[in-house]
């Protein structure tokens, strides 16, 4: 009797156990696959409410690895941001593994691999949304709004983000830095859009790209369409 009790335990806290997994996983997952553009910014937005909140649970367990390594990626967004380290793509966004394709280099600036990167996560991985994520404070827009020459291959970076700067300036924005930050945002944007496969899909309804702003201090990130 005390071994037929003793199995019928082990079984039903196995069964349990594998259950609850399964709800825990779903539960931290059940937002990961949006079905287009608008349902993707709208997760992305709510991560960032959650992280503002400092209630971030982003799901990072052995079960979740073991199923992405197994059945692949399906990231709902891709985000390209700067190198900045105040600006963990992952974090700001409460984002688990396997949730959003990040591409960064120092001032969001994109080149062939950036955008080959893009076009890879939204054709090949079927990412519907594409955000171009700048940063206030970002060293690589101040650098370039100062003037002045980098040293090495910073001033390649420098030189890309420089017609955003002047531009700043000739439409007289009086924070020319900020303005100069949202300018460089929306030439990432359009460098993107330069790519036949990157248009295609936009044209098609099956990518949306945007730009938007994140306050290093307040958290908040702000979209510009």
């Amino acid at each position: 009797m005390r071994k037929t009790l003793v199995v019928f335990l082990v079984i039903v806290l196995a069964l349990s156990s594998a259950a609850c997994s399964s709800i825990s996983k779903s539960k931290n997952r059940e937002y990961a696959e949006p079905e287009n553009a608008e349902q993707a910014l709208e997760t992305l937005l709510s991560g960032n409410e959650k992280y503002l909140s400092g209630n971030i649970t982003p799901n990072i367990d052995a079960s979740l690895r073991t199923d992405l390594a197994a059945n692949g990626q399906k990231p709902y967004a891709i985000v390209i941001t700067c190198s900045d380290s105040r600006v963990p793509a992952e974090l700001i966004f409460d984002s688990s593994l396997g949730d959003i394709f990040v591409i960064r280099t120092a001032g969001n600036v994109v080149s062939d691999f950036e955008i080959g990167s893009v076009e890879y996560g939204a054709e090949h991985l079927g990412s519907p949304l594409v955000l171009v994520l700048g940063h206030t404070s970002c060293g690589a827009v101040t650098a370039a709004t100062e003037g002045g020459e980098a040293s090495g291959k910073i001033q390649s970076i420098v030189d890309e983000i420089a017609p955003s700067v002047q531009k700043a300036k000739n439409e007289g924005a009086e924070d020319v830095l900020s303005t100069a930050i949202e300018f460089n945002v929306m030439n990432s944007v359009n460098k993107i859009l330069s790519s036949d496969i990157i248009k295609k899909l936009v044209e098609e309804e099956k990518v949306k790209i945007i730009g938007g702003v994140y306050d290093i201090n307040t958290g908040i990130i702000t979209i510009i369409e």
